[in-house]
């Protein structure tokens, strides 16, 4: 049962949005304002579960939706599907685990790159598998990325430790050639796992 106040807030609602029925001070007026109401309502759930099938029917061809449908925040990261991405803050950097939901199962771990964890995770979401050529490419280039994080690392720590060496130009030109490289596997590794 609908409570008179609830239909007289519809009222001032429909008014403020420019509707008929702003007068709702006679008793006379209710019920057609009631009738009003509820036939605007109809309208509205109407829309409303079109606008529902519409995902229904879209979330098959439509990647992003069908992602967002079975994605939900976990207490250290997110579960996607059948697949957990888990963050590690351990150390300097965050690194991210694949868990199997089902087993709790690392399938990988301590990734440097989100987008590397994602993009394994869209590969099984989507019936791959982890010795598949499109996972093993990916994690090569996840690989390549965490090598050359590495030797950035390593030598900029010589330029820190040996700052008046005379082999200051080959650390700094190794670092700089190790953090060029580091970017394009980050670009590459963003490439794979967005399926490209």
């Amino acid at each position: 049962m609908i409570d008179r106040s609830e239909v007289n807030q519809m009222a001032k609602f429909i008014a403020a949005m420019g509707g008929s029925g702003a007068e709702t001070s006679s008793d006379n007026a209710k019920p057609a304002l009631a009738n009003d109401s509820v036939a605007q309502m109809k309208v509205i759930l109407e829309r409303f579960y079109a606008a529902a099938d519409n995902v229904v029917t879209e979330a098959p061809t439509d990647r992003v939706l069908r992602e967002a449908l079975v994605t939900e925040p976990t207490v250290n990261g997110a579960r996607i599907g059948s697949w957990e991405i888990q963050v590690n803050h351990g150390g300097k950097y965050k690194q991210y685990d694949v868990i199997n939901v089902l087993n709790g199962e690392p399938l990988a771990a301590d990734l440097l790159l989100y987008e590397a964890a994602y993009g394994l995770v869209r590969i099984l979401n989507e019936g791959g598998r982890i010795n598949s050529a499109d996972a093993i490419e990916l994690l090569r280039a996840e690989q390549e990325y965490a090598n050359r994080v590495q030797d950035m690392v390593l030598y900029r720590h010589r330029l820190e430790k040996s700052p008046t060496s005379p082999r200051v130009t080959v650390f700094e030109a190794r670092y700089g050639d190790a953090k060029r490289r580091a970017a394009l596997a980050r670009d590459r590794v963003c490439k794979l796992a967005d399926g490209k």
